[in-house]
């Protein structure tokens, strides 16, 4: 995902970095590297309300309730719903 996210920066693919952003960041949740998967899915959610993309902006929020249900933090899982 690293030089895919490179060359979608370097060509202003904002939505193919989104979903490389996202798909890095369910891989670092799998692998347990939580702090780096919600950085990644930070920049993500960021983007994809600076760009008003709603389908990509729905994933990754999907992707932060996962990352919450695995921290067992329930409360923000929950809340990100809304």
């Amino acid at each position: 995902f690293g030089k895919a996210m490179v060359i979608k920066r370097e060509i202003n693919d904002q939505t193919g970095l989104l979903t490389s952003l996202n798909g890095a960041a369910k891989t670092e949740t799998e692998l347990g590297n939580f702090a780096i998967a919600r950085n990644l899915l930070n920049e993500a959610y960021d983007l994809a309300r600076e760009t008003k993309n709603i389908i990509e902006r729905r994933n990754v929020l999907e992707s932060l309730i996962s990352l919450n249900k695995r921290l067992g933090d329930y409360r923000t899982a929950v809340a990100q719903y809304d």
